[in-house]
C-alpha cells in the first residue's frame, strides 16, 4: 500500500511541478525521466524511475482504448504479455523491468486499431 501511495504522490507532485513550470518533462536530477510518443492525434507519456527500472505508462494520455501490453526483446521475442482492456482509462500502469537483463527492449501498447511502440534501454 505504501508503494501505491508513493506512486500517487509522485504523479501528483509531477503534475503540480509541470503546471507551475509550464514544462512537460520531469525536473532534472530527479532520478526519473519522461518521454512522449505521438499516437492517434495525442501523446502517450512514459515515465521511468531509473533507480528501480520501473516504467510508468499514463493511460489517460492516450486517445484510444488499449487492449494489451507486450514487452519484446531486441530479437522480437515476447517476454511479457498482459491484457489491459478491463482497466480504467485513467490508470497509470507500472511495468517493472528489474527482472530483465540489460539491453534493448520494446514496449508495445496494442489498441483495437493499431500498435503504439516505445524502444527502451535497460541498464
Amino acid at each position: 500500500m505504501n508503494r501505491i501511495a508513493g506512486i500517487l504522490v509522485f504523479f501528483l507532485l509531477l503534475g503540480a511541478a509541470t503546471h507551475l513550470s509550464g514544462q512537460s518533462s520531469m525536473a532534472p536530477g530527479a532520478g526519473s525521466a519522461s518521454s512522449k510518443v505521438s499516437f492517434g492525434g495525442g501523446e502517450l507519456t512514459f515515465y521511468v524511475d531509473e533507480e528501480s527500472e520501473t516504467y510508468f505508462i499514463d493511460f489517460e494520455s492516450i486517445r484510444a482504448n488499449l487492449n494489451e501490453i507486450v514487452l519484446k526483446n531486441s530479437s522480437g521475442n515476447v517476454l511479457f504479455h498482459e491484457r489491459v482492456d478491463n482497466l480504467p482509462v485513467n490508470v497509470i500502469y507500472e511495468l517493472d523491468m528489474s527482472p530483465y537483463s540489460p539491453g534493448q527492449y520494446r514496449i508495445e501498447l496494442h489498441t483495437f486499431t493499431g500498435v503504439l511502440s516505445k524502444d527502451i534501454q535497460v541498464r
